[in-house]
Formats: structure tokens, C-alpha cells, sequence
């Protein structure tokens, strides 16, 4: 209520009383007073009528109308005071450019309805891209300061390949405006002429229609926050904007590889085919050749201390460590012997085991078959607890390449996180970390040479330059709200990194993605003499998928080079330094659009021809590959002469077409992530080892499950842990692949790619448990669809009785699926995939705690449309929160 109005009540109020002294009612609309009788005059009964006319003689009633008049004119004073005084306030608000403590300020995301994409359409990313969702953004002002009527801009970013649709947003708000900053999905609103001062306890909505539907929880805007505008224009950074996000409405789905939404009972049918009664397959991966006796056992408590010989030093402290956390003596006096050994008979990664009276025995072809074999010891004494059953493995894998990509420069995850998920990775017998080092986001390795890469391109932020114009840090982008996610490898972190993953036998691969993606490294050096990588007369028309259209470096630029010598002979050293020589690196090669350089002038002055795309399409493209060519070439080059010149170079698979040369010399391989089996094989039978990277299978950033409970990507589709457990690496395509092409196949990799990952526990999350059925895949790839039905059973018991319990005594944020659930003769049934989670329930509408009651299959209750289901682990994670009916 305002003062005006308080101030008429009053003045009413007065007048009420000096009117009618005996008594006055005033009642609230909230709680109204009990309407009055009304009744006829008694016509025996003298009425007594009131009219304007006092009588004269009644010198009560002129004293009472004295008083009146008294009051009147007092009142009607301090109500012009204080019409005057508010007048004030308000027109030194409206004049006030101070901007609020954005703590003070809230928004609130209301997701309204999707709009379906067209009828007819030939693929879903189609459908998407032509179906919209309609939405409100309410900013309430929860301080005393006012939100001015100019000087402020909202900046915020729409999600994952989506858009604003400007026209509506127009049409909408006549006091906002929005506009787009021309970075990825970035967007800003400002006030109009129109807006007026946004006052305590008042609120703005906005509405918003986006292009593409709003399906998964990382769809919605993110990343809000506030600047203040100078009257020269100058912005600067004022705060992070809290943001509470309503429920996401029901979508239309396209066909695959989206298809329909996951709800419970898609769930119940799609885990019912794990029975809850399988015997669990021995480790994980499942080992090749497997004899176990269950009858007889060896107790740990009998075993002497491990015999082994010096190189294999780590891998005799890490069994001894091992055996004794599961033994109640450290050592033992009895004949029983532990020993190590390696075996040049058996291949590398090969080994074996051996439990019997006389001991335990492990060999291997290496000190990582060793260590191979040490990771199943650990996994059955999970299992047997500290009386290990005699038992006979042997054991080795099929591909020799069992990779994970971990993308630290969209969001940045250090060396504490890293060695996490290389504990992970060894633990499940994998071989090679690629870790994306650069992009067009961040730069996240030092090169002390180079100190720009890190001082600026390793940083996000509003204001990317100072007064004079100089680049001081790159722009926000992602999830980030006004300050980004900053940080970097130092040269002493990744050389402790190298030296962490090597004692457990995994190859850390570096990959400095050239020449796309490169927008953090030409804006760091920007500035600096002699290193200008693009050529700023270049009128190329390119966009990368990602949205930018200034991160390719440019192979006519003189500063393109002696930055490549810079990068990768520090990178050379460091490895040098670690005690770990340089044996690959990748060079990214992705994402680069074939419209660059065609018509830079510097591209022109060293020979090749300026064509426009749109003139000469074909011939355009010619050349920008013949300059592509030409730029690998050096590359290749300069790698070799800053290493041993043995180095092997990966790329990913459009880098192809200018790896031929090094292909033939051996020292080149192919990382390949396209969706077209046929493609893969046609590249496989010109001769290119491959790793293969299937989108589909092997991309831990799309989600889960068709869901808005969940976040990620889905433009491969939806992978969950079963989807993973289900790849058959091998078939390519509907036919066998000849013995050739599969020697080809180096291995697989997984990717995690971290554009919607911003925590630690968000990448654990998005990695596990999708991680463990990769594992099992790179080992044992050459499965049939029969052996995938016939095994996951025994997978799945192995994950829910000992993968998932060592996950959460290991801290790990792992994702815990949600239950499945029907109706059967009017008895709720429900499921998890797998054993060692329990199901909890409520009948009211709520969501479901550990104090819940228990699911029992064995009494299940009565089905209700209102139960809701949550998973739970021992220690008390639970899942997300499952209707029965959604």
C-alpha cells in the first residue's frame, strides 16, 4: 500500500469519527464484517431523519462539524506534504542511476508450455531446431535500493543450442529489450525508454520464447548476472543473480534417436531383465579364461610378506597395502608365498593368476599386466573378504587403446580431480587419458615461454579488455555466470600428473587442437608482438558449431608458427621432465569450416587463390583443403622437430584427408566419432588406424535418459549404463569386418566433454557408473548380441554388490538410476537394475527419504497414482524422484 493511500484512509478515518462518534466499522476485503439486516421502519414509531442540515440549535452537533472541518484541513495538509514528499522520492528514484546488491535481487524461471516442431521433417535435429518454448523470467527486487530506469544490463545464456526469438521477445515486453552478444547463446536485456524504477518488493516479468524445445534441467537459462552501464557506455561487472527454476512441461519427442521419455515404466521394462538372483562375473572387466574353485580358500592371514623383483617396486607396495587392509596380521611365518613376476612369454598386458595352497601367484607380460592382475585381486577381495577361493585366470585384453577424453578447458578440473578419475581408470584396467588442454573457451596448460596462454586465456570474465584496449581475460560463455570457471596446469602440475598416471599404467596423451578451436590462444596473444595468428583483413563468412567465427588460426600468419614451436617444445619438456617421453599427441583438427581463409588477403599473398564459397563452391573448397594440407604438413614438422621425431599424431577423423603421408610412415592414427559405421570402414580400408569414438555410445556429456530430471547434451541420443554395456565396437556394419580393417582398430574411447559439467561431483556424476560397462567393452569388445543379453545380468549383479558399494566408500559421486515400476494386479511392482539398492516409497505426494517406507517385492502395496520412488544406496544417496505416473 502507498503513503497516498494510507494517507485517504486516514483522513476518511477521521472523518468517519468526528461524523459518527458513537461508533465506526471499517472492514479489510480479507476478512469482511457479517452484512447487517435491513429491515422496514416501524410505522408506530417515530423515525429520526438525518439530512446535510444541522440544526441550529443543537450546539453539540456545530461543535462536532467545527471539529470536523479542523480535522479535514489537517488532514488534507499532511496528505499534500506527503503527496509532495512521495513525488520527491520518486523523481530522485527515477533520477537515481545506483544499482542494488544484486544478493537483494531474485529471479525466478517459469517454463510455460513447448511449442511442437513441424509434422514432417527429415531428421530430429530439424524437428528441434523448429519448435519453440514459451517461458517467464520474474526479477523481484527483495532490497531497498531501487533498480534504476537506465545504467543496467541483464546478461544471461540460453541453453545448449538453443536461441531466443528476438521478434517475440519484442512483441512482448515493451519495457525490456534483448539482444544478442554474438557468443554462444549469450544474450543481454536492457530497459527501454519505457521501463520505470523497480522498487522494493516489486516485481518484473518477462516473457521469453526460445527456439527448440525445453526437455532436459540443463535446457533453461543460465548464468545470470548484472552490470552497471556509465553514460559513455563502459560496463562493469556487478554480481551473480540467484535463480529458482520451476518444472519443466511435457514435450513432444521426435523419432530416433531422441524417441519417447523415460518414465517408469519405460524403466520397469527396460531393467526387468536383470532377475536380482545372478551370480556376478568374477571382476570387471570380466576376465578371458576363468577357473574358480568356491570350495577351497586360502586365508589372507597365511600369506608371508610379497616376493618381487626391483621394477616392480609399485606394484608389490600397492598388493601389500591391498592385502594388508583385508588381513587381521600384516605377515605371516607360514609356507603360504605372495609373488610377482614377469613373464616375457606372455604379452604385454596378459597375466596371470593363481590361488592355491601354496600361495599366491601373479605374472605378467609386463609391470601393467602385473598391475593388471593386481586390480583383480583387489576386486575379488571385495568379494571373498580375506579368504581368497583357489583359482586359476588368465587374462589379457583385446584392444590396446582403452581411452578416456576429459575436456578441462570448457570448465576447468584440476590435478585433485584428475588423479581421481586416473584411479578410476586404472582400477578398471584402462590405458590413455587425452586430455583436451586448449579450446576456444580457455587455454588450461602453462607454457612459460608463452605466459600470455595462461595469464589471459586462462580466465573468463565480463570485461575482456582494459582502458587501452588490450585483451585482459576472454568472455564469459557456458554455464558461467559474470566471472568464469579460471584456472590452469602449472608446468609442476602436469609433470606430477604424467608421473601419478605412469605408476599406474596409463598414458596421458596432451592435445592441443590446431587450427579450430583455437579462440583462447589467438585472443592471449592478441597483443603480442609477432604473434598474430588471424589476418584481421580476412572477410571469410564461418561459423563453428559452437558459434564462433574468429577461432581458426590462419597458415598465412607469422605468429602462427613460432607459437606452435613454443607450445609443443614445452610440452616435449615437461614430458622429458616427468620421466615419461612424448609417444603421441593429438592435434584436434575438428570442427574447422571449410569456408575459412577463402578470401584473406594474407592467404592470397603467399600464393593461394581468394575464392568465395559463394561463387565457386567447389573450387572454394579445393583450395581451403590444399591450404589445410599445407598447414598439416608444417605442423607435422614442427612436432617432430621439438621431440624425438618417433612422436605418433592422433586428430580426430576430419583431420583425415592431411594425415595420409604420416599414415604411410606409421606415425599417425585417427580418433573417430562419426555416427556412419559405413564411413568408418570406408576410412579403415584405406589403410588408418582408428580409435574408435562412438557419439552414440561413448559421449559421457549427452544424458542419461529422455527426462527433465536429467542435464546434458542429446544430440547422439540418450546413453545410459546399459546403452554403453550393449556397444559392439566391432560391428561396424551389417556385415563381418574383414581381419584387415579390425587389425586397424587400435581401440575406443570415451569422451567427456564439459560444456554442461561444472563441479567435480557433476563430472563423476556424468562419468559414473557409464564408465564400468565402457571398461568391459574396451577389454572385451568382440561380443555378439546374444552374448550382451546373455552376460548383463552378471554385470549388473557385479555392479550393484561391488562396483557401486566401492564407488560410495571411495567418495565418489556416482549416478544412482532410478527405479522402474508398473501396476499388476493392483499391486505396485518396482525395480532397479541393480542388487544392493533399495526402493523407498510415499503415498502422499511427497517426495521420498531414507526414513520412507521400504519397497518389498514380497508386499508390495497397493497401486496408487500418487506414489512416488526413489532408489537409495546403503549410505543414503538417492536417485531422483519417480512417478508412478508422469
Amino acid at each position: 500500500m502507498s503513503t497516498k493511500t494510507l494517507s485517504l484512509c486516514t483522513l476518511l478515518l477521521f472523518a468517519c469519527g468526528a461524523l459518527f462518534p458513537i461508533g465506526c466499522t471499517v472492514s479489510s476485503e480479507e476478512d469482511p464484517a457479517p452484512e447487517a439486516e435491513v429491515s422496514a421502519p416501524d410505522e408506530n414509531t417515530d423515525s429520526e431523519v438525518f439530512t446535510d442540515e444541522v440544526p441550529a440549535d443543537d450546539e453539540t452537533s456545530v461543535s462536532n462539524q467545527e471539529e470536523l472541518a479542523k480535522v479535514l484541513d489537517e488532514a488534507e495538509t499532511a496528505l499534500a506534504n506527503e503527496a509532495e514528499t512521495e513525488e520527491a522520492a520518486d523523481a530522485e528514484v527515477a533520477d537515481s542511476t545506483e544499482i542494488p546488491d544484486t544478493s537483494h535481487l531474485h529471479l525466478k524461471w517459469i517454463h510455460d508450455a513447448n511449442v511442437d516442431g513441424p509434422e514432417t521433417y527429415e531428421h530430429h535435429h530439424e524437428y528441434l531446431a523448429k519448435s519453440k518454448n514459451k517461458a517467464r523470467l520474474v526479477l523481484t527486487n527483495n532490497g531497498q535500493t531501487a533498480l534504476p530506469a537506465k545504467g543496467w544490463a541483464l546478461y544471461f545464456r540460453i541453453g545448449p543450442f538453443m536461441y531466443l526469438d528476438e521478434e517475440a521477445f519484442a512483441q512482448d515486453n515493451e519495457t525490456v529489450k534483448a539482444s544478442f552478444t554474438g557468443i554462444q547463446g549469450r544474450y543481454k536485456i536492457e530497459p527501454t525508454d519505457g521501463f520505470k524504477p523497480l522498487k522494493a518488493d516489486e516485481s518484473l516479468t518477462i516473457p521469453i520464447v526460445g527456439m527448440r524445445q525445453i526437455m532436459l534441467n540443463s535446457d533453461p537459462p543460465v548464468g545470470f548476472y548484472l552490470v552497471s552501464i556509465d553514460e559513455d557506455g563502459n560496463e562493469a561487472l556487478v554480481g551473480d543473480i540467484a535463480i529458482e527454476y520451476g518444472p519443466i512441461k511435457g514435450f513432444t519427442p521426435s523419432p530416433e534417436p531422441i524417441g519417447a521419455r523415460a518414465d517408469a515404466k519405460s524403466r520397469y521394462a527396460r531393467h526387468s531383465q536383470y532377475n536380482g538372483e545372478s551370480e556376478p562375473q568374477v571382476a570387471l572387466p570380466a576376465p578371458r579364461n576363468v577357473d574358480l574353485d568356491d570350495s577351497k580358500k586360502i586365508d589372507l592371514a597365511q600369506l608371508a610378506a610379497v616376493e618381487s623383483s626391483d621394477d616392480l617396486k609399485f606394484e608389490s607396495d600397492a598388493l601389500t597395502t591391498l592385502l594388508n587392509k583385508h588381513r587381521q596380521a600384516n605377515e605371516s611365518d607360514e609356507a603360504a608365498t605372495v609373488s610377482l613376476t614377469i613373464d616375457p612369454e606372455l604379452a604385454k598386458e596378459q597375466y596371470k593368476l593363481t590361488v592355491n595352497d601354496e600361495g599366491v601367484s601373479l605374472s605378467g607380460g609386463s609391470a601393467a599386466g602385473v598391475f593388471y592382475g593386481i586390480q583383480t585381486i583387489d576386486q575379488l577381495l571385495d568379494r571373498f573378504g580375506d579368504h581368497l577361493p583357489y583359482l586359476t585366470i588368465d587374462d589379457q585384453p583385446q584392444f590396446s587403446y582403452r581411452g578416456l577424453m576429459v575436456d578441462i578447458c570448457r570448465h576447468y578440473f584440476g590435478p585433485e580431480t584428475l588423479k581421481k578419475v586416473i584411479d578410476q581408470m586404472a582400477h578398471y584396467k584402462m590405458n590413455i587419458l587425452q586430455l583436451r588442454l586448449n579450446e576456444d573457451e580457455a587455454w588450461r596448460i602453462e607454457i612459460p615461454s608463452l605466459p600470455e596462454l595462461t595469464e589471459i586465456g586462462s580466465k573468463r570474465g565480463h570485461v575482456t579488455h582494459d582502458a587501452d584496449g588490450k585483451v585482459v581475460q576472454l568472455p564469459v560463455v557456458l554455464n558461467d555466470g559474470g566471472t568464469g570457471p579460471s584456472g590452469y596446469l602449472t608446468r609442476e602440475d602436469y609433470i606430477d600428473l604424467l608421473k601419478y598416471a605412469k605408476a599406474r599404467h596409463i598414458e596421458v596423451i596432451p592435445e592441443i587442437a590446431v587450427p579450430g578451436h583455437a579462440r583462447s590462444a589467438i585472443q592471449a596473444l592478441l597483443d603480442k608482438p609477432g604473434y598474430l595468428m588471424i589476418d584481421p583483413e580476412d572477410k571469410s563468412e564461418h561459423l563453428s558449431p559452437q558459434g564462433f567465427d574468429d577461432n581458426i588460426l590462419n597458415p598465412a600468419m607469422e605468429g602462427v608458427y613460432p607459437f606452435l614451436e613454443e607450445v609443443f617444445t614445452a610440452v616435449n619438456e615437461m614430458h622429458d621432465a616427468a620421466g615419461v617421453p612424448l609417444a603421441h599427441v593429438h592435434i584436434g583438427g575438428d570442427e574447422a569450416p571449410e569456408e575459412a581463409w577463402t578470401l584473406s588477403p594474407a592467404i592470397a599473398a603467399m600464393g593461394y587463390e581468394n575464392v568465395d564459397p559463394k561463387v565457386d563452391p567447389e573450387k572454394s573448397v579445393a583450395v581451403h583443403r590444399k591450404i589445410r594440407d599445407d598447414f598439416s604438413q608444417k605442423l607435422y614438422e614442427i612436432i617432430d622437430n621439438t621431440s624425438s621425431g618417433t612422436v605418433h599424431v592422433g586428430s580426430w577423423h576430419e583431420n583425415a584427408p592431411f594425415v595420409t603421408a604420416r599414415m604411410a610412415d606409421g606415425k599417425a592414427y585417427i580418433t573417430e566419432w562419426d555416427f556412419d559405421g559405413d564411413a568408418t570402414y570406408a576410412r579403415l580400408k584405406t589403410g588408418q588406424p582408428t580409435v574408435l569414438c562412438n557419439p552414440r555410445t561413448s559421449y559421457f556429456d549427452m544424458a542419461y535418459e529422455n527426462n527433465p530430471t536429467e542435464r546434458g547434451h542429446f544430440w547422439s541420443g540418450f546413453t545410459d549404463t546399459k546403452d554403453v554395456y550393449e556397444y559392439r565396437p566391432l560391428a561396424l556394419t551389417d556385415k563381418p569386418l574383414p581381419q584387415k580393417e579390425r587389425d586397424l582398430i587400435l581401440g575406443i574411447q570415451s569422451q567427456l566433454w564439459t560444456e554442461t559439467i561444472n563441479t567435480p561431483e557433476m563430472l563423476e556424476w556424468y562419468m559414473l557408473p557409464r564408465l564400468l560397462p565402457f571398461a568391459e567393452r574396451a577389454w572385451n569388445p568382440d561380443v555378439s548380441d546374444e552374448d550382451v543379453a546373455d552376460q548383463w545380468p552378471a554385470f549388473a549383479a557385479f555392479v550393484g554388490n561391488y562396483a557401486l558399494p566401492r564407488l560410495e566408500r571411495e567418495g565418489v559421486h556416482f549416478r544412482i538410476p532410478k527405479p522402474g515400476a508398473i501396476e499388476e494386479d493392483g499391486k505396485l511392482k518396482a525395480i532397479v537394475p541393480y542388487p544392493g539398492l533399495e526402493i523407498r516409497y510415499t503415498t502422499d505426494g511427497s517426495d521420498p527419504v531414507v526414513e520412507s517406507p521400504l519397497y518389498d517385492p514380497q508386499d508390495p502395496p497397493a497401486y496408487d497414482a500418487k506414489i512416488k520412488l526413489r532408489a537409495f544406496t546403503p549410505e543414503g544417496r538417492g536417485s531422483s524422484t519417480v512417478p508412478v505416473e508422469e
